[in-house]
């Protein structure tokens, strides 16, 4: 499966990756680090330790 994550801000997509799953593909949403700098929010947590949420 390809997770893409879509910045809730600018709607790019800022990061993909591929997960064991079934075929298809999911959205993650959140912020990207260029906007969470512009809204002076802190870093969010390292993709990598993030877990996908799926429904």
């Amino acid at each position: 499966m390809k997770l893409y994550y879509i910045c809730d801000c600018c709607r790019e997509i800022y990061h993909n990756e591929d997960v064991e799953g079934p075929e298809g593909a999911a959205e993650v949403r959140g912020l990207c680090p260029d906007c969470q700098s512009e809204l002076g929010q802190e870093a969010a947590p390292a993709l990598s330790s993030m877990r996908p949420f799926y429904h």
